[in-house]
């Protein structure tokens, strides 16, 4: 079966249950499907790691901030990281199911929540949340 469709995040949800009921796979141990989600993370970390591009030397990188040398492909291979993402996805969708929440309703109510929180940037440039 080929999905051409794009799916909202609640049709995915229960085309993924669906998919795994028909082919026998776990739709009721949470402990397994949080050990699952955990190894294919770890799978997309190395998926990433193998296909980006190697950082560009001191030069190059002043030449590219100077907008002397365009910026280089962040990745070189794609494939095998998209298919990485679908995996995690796939099993947040399956374990979003099992624990009995609306996989839409949850991002929507998270980003409600974090539209009224407020960051500040450290240091190194990353965002926290204040307290």
């Amino acid at each position: 079966m080929i999905y051409d469709e794009l799916l909202t995040f609640g049709e995915a949800q229960r085309k993924v249950m669906a998919h795994k009921r028909r082919m026998g796979f776990n739709v009721t141990d949470i402990e397994t499907e949080f050990g699952l989600l955990l190894e294919e993370l770890g799978e997309l970390h190395n998926a990433w790691r193998r296909s980006r591009s190697p950082r560009p030397g001191r030069l190059t990188r002043i030449l590219i901030a100077l907008r002397l040398r365009p910026r280089p492909a962040v990745l070189m291979a794609t494939a095998d990281v998209e298919g990485e993402i679908g995996d995690v996805l796939i099993f947040m969708l399956s374990l979003t199911d099992m624990l009995g929440f609306d996989a839409a309703l949850a991002v929507a109510r998270k980003m409600q929540v974090n539209s009224q929180r407020n960051y500040r940037r450290l240091a190194n440039g990353m965002q926290v949340k204040e307290d």
